[in-house]
């Protein structure tokens, strides 16, 4: 019988075949006569293998006999193994780097609107980031305007600061306060 690794697919051979890397043997009636290309999912980048290997987490591999596995690229990840392809980043979400097995949700004070990102936004001054109830979740998908009465000179913030006694804020979006003319008063 042909070693593990290996196959004979005619009679009267006095050798047996390595199956060659990215594939694996084969069995019929239990003699391992061809060889077939490893799944997608899967690969083997070594020859005379009984079996190909399943695409770690955080990796994917799309076609059949393929030698390696390939890194989720930056924006998409994958958290379970032996997968053909890679997951879009959710909106509110984001994946900074290559082959991870999970996506991270934007920081208080950052959103991203677009799935699929591998960085998410900062609010401007001016504004602010407040968050939306996505199937259960809070995620930060876009900054909002700071409104009349407040302000906000920071970028980068979860809130908008209220104008102090003294002062005003008569338009929304502002980056600052203004002491009140002459003759007038805040409480």
């Amino acid at each position: 019988q042909c070693p593990p690794g290996t196959y004979q697919p005619e009679s009267g051979k006095t050798a047996c075949i390595s199956a060659e890397p990215g594939h694996m043997p084969i069995f019929e009636n239990g003699w391992a006569t061809s060889q077939l290309p490893c799944p997608s999912g899967s690969y083997q980048p070594a020859s005379g293998q009984i079996m190909c290997l399943q695409a770690d987490v955080g990796h994917f591999t799309n076609q059949n006999g393929t030698l390696n596995q390939i890194p989720c690229p930056s924006g998409t990840y994958q958290s379970d193994t032996g997968m053909a392809n890679c997951n879009e980043a959710d909106a509110g979400y984001y994946v900074e780097d290559e082959g991870q097995s999970n996506q991270s949700r934007c920081l208080a004070g950052t959103y991203q609107p677009m799935p699929g990102q591998d960085y998410c936004y900062s609010a401007e001054i001016g504004h602010y980031v407040s968050s939306s109830l996505v199937e259960g979740v809070l995620v930060n998908l876009n900054q909002s305007e700071c409104s009349e009465g407040t302000y906000q000179s920071l970028s980068k913030q979860s809130s908008c600061l209220d104008a102090e006694p003294g002062y005003f804020v008569e338009q929304t979006g502002q980056s600052h306060q203004t002491p009140c003319p002459k003759g007038t008063y805040s409480l």
